[in-house]
């Protein structure tokens, strides 16, 4: 019992409270929130949101390009590590040849890239250490592979199968139907027009197929060159209409055509469905224009889409 002579029973102390002069003096009663400011609230919350998810996705996003150039920077410093040991540039297709100025034998069976030769200079020496070049190679998703491309798939599997992160953008994920092999994002420049870079007929790009070049061939400089770009990767399964952005269209022009007409033939391409080649960038293994290689022919972003041979030989591949 209290001074007063109250016993607070327990609903009463739920609903009054002792004042100092030992009167009676009613709890305050609780204010909830009306339907009408929880609707404000939640608005208010949705308008917030609706401000900051495209910032934080712009920022997500760039930090997936950063993350891009910074592999590009990673593959061109490897290039110029290969060049400081051998005095020459790799080939964009062929196998390792370390003799200044040489022109390898032209083999459409041996199609190893450029990255392939450059992997004990982006930290894969083991994987480097485990690939036979001595057998044939050709890229595994053209149609009618040969015998010596399936031998040379199948003694080169485990290699195949791995994924490099160094050659993969952030901003282009991996689709579900990517293929068995390791992706590609990154490409290398062959020049204006591929017909140039075989054997000894010349040039105008930095890096040639089956041709071990110096930098010093650059008169450019090398400042004023392109090495390499990016690139979408494709799908094993074409579907029923080519995407432009990923895709080779069948109907580009070969040699003796110059660049100009290539370019012309394949602008005449109107979005109707036509054969196309669609698995580009699936394998960073082999060198070939579909996979690790391109033209540059154009700016980026065209909407002129990429061109094959009827023979499935590609031409030219337009950034």
């Amino acid at each position: 019992m209290d001074p007063a002579g109250y016993v607070p029973t327990p609903d009463s102390s739920r609903r009054s409270r002792m004042t100092p002069d030992g009167g009676l003096r009613p709890w305050p009663r609780r204010q909830g929130m009306t339907l009408i400011e929880l609707l404000v609230v939640v608005g208010l919350i949705g308008v917030l949101l609706g401000l900051l998810l495209p910032a934080v996705q712009g920022a997500r996003e760039a930090a997936r390009r950063a993350h891009c150039r910074d592999r590009l920077r990673q593959v061109g410093l490897a290039v110029h590590a290969y060049h400081s040991a051998f005095s020459v540039v790799p080939s964009a297709r062929g196998w390792p040849n370390y003799a200044p100025g040489a022109t390898l034998r032209i083999s459409l069976e041996k199609q190893y890239s450029l990255f392939t030769q450059i992997l004990p200079y982006i930290e894969q020496g083991s994987l480097f250490n485990g690939i036979n070049f001595d057998v044939g190679l050709n890229d595994p998703y053209f149609p009618g592979t040969s015998t010596e491309t399936r031998q040379g798939m199948s003694a080169n599997s485990t290699a195949m199968r791995t994924d490099l992160s160094v050659l993969l953008c952030p901003s282009d994920p991996k689709m579900s139907d990517a293929g068995w092999t390791g992706g590609c994002n990154i490409r290398v420049n062959l020049g204006a027009d591929r017909t140039y870079s075989y054997g000894n007929r010349g040039w105008n790009g930095p890096i040639a197929s089956y041709h071990c070049s110096s930098w010093a061939e650059t008169t450019d400089g090398l400042s004023q060159t392109v090495a390499f770009s990016e690139k979408l990767r494709g799908r094993v399964d074409p579907g029923p209409m080519p995407i432009p952005r990923t895709d080779m269209i069948i109907g580009g022009l070969g040699y003796p055509s110059d660049v100009n007409q290539s370019l012309a033939a394949c602008g005449v391409w109107d979005g109707t469905p036509s054969s196309f080649f669609s698995s580009a960038g699936l394998t960073w293994f082999v060198g070939i224009l579909p996979e690790t290689c391109y033209n540059h022919a154009i700016g980026p972003n065209s909407t002129m889409p990429d061109c094959l041979l009827a023979t499935f030989r590609a031409v030219f591949r337009l950034l």
